[in-house]
């Protein structure tokens, strides 16, 4: 008798259905069929297919398929339609890359409620309901720059043979970006090997290899992720990995414009792979910060210092003040234009918001960026002053005392101040300029040396316009200034022996050079904000 033989696979996606070997002389071949069944009622459960991205003047649409929840139903037509894009996409990727069937259904199918939640594949659908293209967006950790998690990278890119020529490749790198920028991320990255035209074209650029997102980068700095992506590069040099996979060379498209598989399917770290990003965002939406959560993170850290004595002991009464700066998060190397950006928002708060120029824009016209640093701080006075109307002064740091600095706190001047971050919480450092960052100084706190003794309780008072500032004298380690920066939302908090230490030696970019367009301008020197036009 013959035997259907229904084998549940490891993914839990599909079943793999087929006849057992006696069963009959001439075996049918096994065939992957796209099933999802619900592993309560055994109930089979549909593909759903969601449009992410649309291109109504060329008739495309980009979707992701999902398997659907238990009390939603579908049509049989569209059922149908769903899983004929399914086995489409499958044929396309398989005839240029040799995976098993059961890999691709894995991939392209998205668990119930995880729909544009990367990873995840994507269809490119024409106008006839066929699937002509197929690419995949996974995260992606670039540690050299403070968007860290917030970038992506595009795989699997591929458009069907019979359908090239015709402008599809940048069709569906287009809807691409679209869609990582909705989700959220700032940077799209890629690694091709004959390719690097087309996406030059595209607006990619030639940039250092990141690693592959795993949530457990988020925990690493620098130096750990670097060691990882060492030892699994000298795995790979040794001999073939399981990881690896064998990747055929991208063939001509028949248009210049887009190659037959624009990014590599393989694991990164081949010797010829050449990586290449692309910016998505200029900037995000300044976010407000309470005051007064302000105020606690200086307390908590006066608190602190005391208690490990890397503050005076024994005083009974700090003097602060402190204002409230809209923050924003960089974008890439951006830190200075981010800065910009924070005062103006700043100088601004009780006006009406005006539109403005594009920083990033004018400063690539200028040659002075290449992708938002600008390490020069004559350039971001000007910059500031010619996009934003920004009334900008540099002051030599060495001869600016503290109370200079808390007098213009207290008329509400906005500050600019470069230094070495330290990469693991953004305290200023003596690096060489490796980390050279800016930030604005939105705070300063003094101890009130009067009221010296023993106290059980300390007390914070914010200072008045009548408050005796530090003087000229007073110990520059004793004296506290609060940076607010674009990598994270917490101040760097420090002394400002320490901020202007990590300042002055500011005068190299070390062994960092891939963002160098001109020699390093930031030593000794504080830029500020009195007003804006």
């Amino acid at each position: 008798k013959k035997l259907l033989l229904l084998v549940h696979a490891s993914s839990g996606s599909h079943f793999v259905v087929g006849w057992p070997a006696n069963s009959c002389k001439r075996q049918a071949p096994l065939r992957s069929i796209p099933m999802a069944l619900s592993e309560s009622s055994g109930r089979r459960r549909a593909l759903k297919a969601v449009s992410v991205q649309e291109l109504p003047d060329a008739h495309l649409k980009l979707v992701s398929l999902c398997q659907s929840s238990e009390d939603e139903t579908s049509e049989a037509m569209s059922a149908r339609l769903q899983e004929e894009w399914l086995l489409q996409a499958i044929a396309i990727l398989k005839a240029h890359w040799s995976r098993s069937e059961s890999f691709y259904e894995s991939q392209l199918v998205q668990s119930a409620g995880l729909l544009r939640v990367l990873p995840c594949s994507y269809l490119l659908i024409s106008a006839a309901d066929r699937c002509i293209g197929h690419l995949r967006m996974e995260e992606t950790f670039d540690s050299s720059t403070s968007s860290g998690g917030a970038c992506c990278a595009c795989t699997f890119v591929i458009v069907d043979p019979d359908m090239r020529g015709k402008g599809l490749g940048r069709n569906l790198m287009a809807m691409a970006e679209k869609e990582a920028t909705d989700l959220g991320y700032h940077y799209m990255y890629l690694w091709t090997k004959d390719a690097v035209p087309f996406y030059t074209r595209c607006g990619y650029r030639v940039c250092q290899q990141v690693s592959i997102f795993r949530p457990v980068l988020k925990s690493l700095d620098d130096r750990k992720i670097s060691t990882l992506e060492g030892m699994l590069a000298a795995k790979l040099m040794r001999g073939p990995s399981l990881l690896a996979s064998k990747e055929p060379a991208s063939e001509a498209s028949g248009e210049k414009e887009a190659p037959a598989a624009a990014s590599a399917a393989s694991m990164p770290g081949a010797p010829d792979d050449i990586w290449m990003r692309k910016r998505l965002r200029e900037e995000v939406e300044a976010e407000a910060v309470p005051w007064d959560q302000r105020r606690q993170e200086l307390v908590d850290h006066i608190q602190r210092s005391e208690n490990t004595h890397d503050m005076p002991r024994c005083v009974s009464k700090w003097i602060f003040t402190l204002l409230e700066v809209p923050w924003q998060r960089q974008v890439g190397p951006s830190c200075a234009l981010a800065a910009v950006r924070m005062a103006r928002d700043s100088l601004l708060k009780d006006n009406e918001p005006r539109a403005h120029a594009s920083l990033l824009a004018t400063a690539l016209e200028r040659g002075i960026t290449t992708d938002g640093e600008v390490y020069d701080l004559d350039d971001v006075r000007r910059l500031a002053g010619d996009v934003c109307g920004m009334q900008g002064k540099l002051f030599n740091l060495e001869e600016l005392h503290a109370g200079d600095i808390a007098a213009a706190l207290g008329r509400r001047q906005q500050l600019l101040l470069p230094y070495d971050a330290d990469p693991s919480n953004k305290f200023p450092a003596k690096l060489e300029g490796v980390h050279a960052h800016c930030g604005i100084v939105v705070g300063m706190a003094w101890p009130d040396r009067t009221l010296n003794g023993k106290f059980i309780q300390v007390s914070f008072v914010e200072a008045s316009p009548d408050t005796e500032l530090p003087a000229h004298t007073t110990d520059e380690k004793d004296i506290l200034l609060a940076v607010q920066h674009s990598a994270s939302r917490r101040l760097s908090i420090a002394s400002l022996k320490s901020f202007r230490d990590s300042n002055m030696q500011l005068r190299s970019f070390g062994e960092k050079g891939s963002f160098k367009v001109k020699e390093m301008n930031l030593a000794g020197k504080i830029l500020r904000f009195d007003s804006i036009d």
